[in-house]
């Protein structure tokens, strides 16, 4: 018989364009022999999505490590090889109401390429006016106007490069907030345990 269990990814590593790793946390209960499978899955769109991964760590570890190759478009992977700990850009000590250029070219940076084509901006309003006073290290403005008379109904505005969302629900630039987020949010989708997926082990 099958238990699960629910645990969270601790570490990802990129070992190369088509090889990367995970740990994750490891239930107390979980016994294994060095080299045996688990299936590993995550909710995806309500429903179980489950693969079966070799156990890399010893089986004295405190948590565990897999190995995966990266599948264009898979369903599991694309998701286990995003590295949500790491990601993003924390601003110096003792900005409050302000970003710099290079805060904003980490945190694009921060995100895999794979996942930068699609990728926008959000920010309120309010750090949309710091962000267009902004200016790169050339001396030209980071924010590019858009053309909304063009016959092409107009090209969108952009900040290096990227088009951008005005959300006031997301923080305004204060310390500690998080004010400007960047990825690819066609797909993104909110849950309640973020990063969190399952373990089953087969007893028989």
């Amino acid at each position: 018989m099958a238990a699960v269990s629910k645990q969270s990814v601790t570490s990802v590593h990129h070992w190369n364009e088509s090889l990367f790793s995970f740990t994750t946390t490891r239930d107390k209960s979980l016994r294994f022999e060095n080299g045996h499978f688990v299936m590993v899955g995550m909710e995806v769109e309500g429903k179980p999505l489950m693969r079966a991964y070799s156990i890399a760590s010893a089986n004295y570890e405190e948590e565990l490590e897999f190995f995966s190759i990266k599948v264009p478009d898979g369903p599991l992977t694309s998701r286990l090889q995003v590295d949500r700990l790491n990601a993003g850009k924390v601003g110096a000590s003792g900005q409050t109401t302000t970003v710099t250029y290079s805060d904003l070219i980490d945190l694009i940076h921060s995100v895999n390429s794979a996942y930068r084509r699609n990728a926008r901006l959000m920010f309120a309003d309010s750090t949309l006016a710091a962000l267009r006073k902004l200016v790169d290290t050339t001396g030209r403005p980071i924010w590019t106007p858009g053309d909304a008379e063009s016959i092409t109904n107009g090209a969108p505005a952009t900040i290096c490069g990227y088009q951008y969302t005005i959300n006031d629900d997301v923080a305004a630039m204060a310390a500690s907030a998080k004010s400007i987020a960047f990825g690819d949010f066609s797909q993104f989708v909110i849950r309640d345990v973020a990063g969190s997926f399952q373990l089953l082990r087969f007893d028989d």
